[in-house]
């Protein structure tokens, strides 16, 4: 009995230690990326570094962004994500605005200045705009940076 209890704790050790491998290894990845960042605050370079560090830490393939204009209004910027989707929906998308307001996703992530991460989520939004974007596009996972 006393090894079982022994062998439980060393594998809980192991997981605990590669867990905070995995964090460490994030944290560094997120210093680098904040570093190249600051380096040059043109949107198309935010973005492009943007991309490049979901893909890296979060295996994301595809992806939309969305910027957040000065009156806090979430507009289209960049996607990749138009493949096996008609022309229609990657119009649709493209001329979507969302308004800031307390009743989206987004708005609240900015408020908090904190980002989500949803994998495998459900097809459900707050807002009826973040909804027509999830019934339109076969969206899987959801992160959010504010």
């Amino acid at each position: 009995m006393n090894q079982v209890t022994i062998e439980t704790q060393l594998q809980n050790l192991v997981k605990r230690r590669d867990e905070l491998r995995r964090l460490n290894e994030q944290s560094i990845a997120l210093n680098q990326l904040l570093r190249r960042l600051s380096e040059n605050l043109e949107i198309d370079h935010l973005a492009k570094e943007m991309v490049s560090f979901l893909s890296e830490q979060f295996g994301i393939q595809y992806y939309v962004i969305f910027r957040r204009k000065s009156n806090g209004n979430f507009t289209f910027y960049h996607s990749n994500a138009e493949i096996g989707v008609s022309h229609e929906s990657v119009e649709m998308l493209q001329n979507f605005s969302m308004a800031g307001s307390n009743d989206n996703l987004h708005s609240a992530v900015c408020n908090r200045k904190r980002y989500i991460y949803f994998k495998d989520i459900k097809r459900s939004a707050k807002s009826e705009s973040e909804i027509n974007v999830m019934k339109t596009f076969p969206i899987r996972t959801l992160l959010i940076f504010p």
